[in-house]
């Protein structure tokens, strides 16, 4: 997988940002979330076909050596709207969850990169976008320490120096679940 991109949510299925801001998914996760029946290659390969999904524009094929045989392994990484339409066209329930989570993902970050349109200029300027953010990010239920994350984002963004154990991921999250009693 190439180094330059970023995950960015880690949920239901990861999604990563390339350098340049634009939003990816692996389509082989995206194919295990879905539980498609068929093999990874032959849905990708009908899939591209079928919906005239274009090369480097909704798609980028990434080869891959495996080990020990020495075969090539293809991965797509896809854009966000084709992985979106993919699980669109899936026509299930994990289809229709895929797709809600991705729109869910776009909102949340088009909120995040509104809270960096102001230019700061002085640390009360800075520390007002922090909270701008963290006011956002908390009515979206967002767990603390991507809370924390965010916020040592903000800080480099506007190169204010940040330890390096600033934000500790949790060994486990508790889940809530809500169960309705007939």
């Amino acid at each position: 997988m190439n180094k330059d991109y970023k995950i960015i949510e880690n949920d239901l299925i990861p999604v990563m940002e390339d350098s340049k801001g634009k939003k990816l998914v692996n389509a082989r996760q995206l194919h295990e979330f879905l539980e498609v029946g068929d093999k990874f290659a032959t849905w990708i390969r009908r899939k591209i076909e079928q919906y005239g999904f274009i090369e480097n524009v909704d798609y980028i094929p990434l080869s891959q050596k495996c080990e020990g045989n020495n075969s090539t392994r293809i991965d797509y990484i896809l854009t966000m709207d084709t992985a979106k339409e993919m699980a669109m066209v899936q026509n299930n329930e994990k289809g229709k969850q895929a797709r809600l989570y991705f729109i869910a993902v776009e909102k949340k970050h088009k909120q995040l990169v509104n809270c960096y349109k102001p230019k700061a200029t002085s640390l009360g300027e800075v520390a007002s976008v922090m909270k701008e953010c963290r006011i956002v990010m908390k009515a979206q239920r967002t767990p603390p320490y991507k809370i924390a994350k965010q916020q040592k984002l903000i800080m480099e963004h506007f190169g204010i120096p940040v330890i390096k154990d600033f934000v500790q991921e949790p060994v486990f999250m508790q889940i809530t679940m809500t169960i309705p009693i007939e």
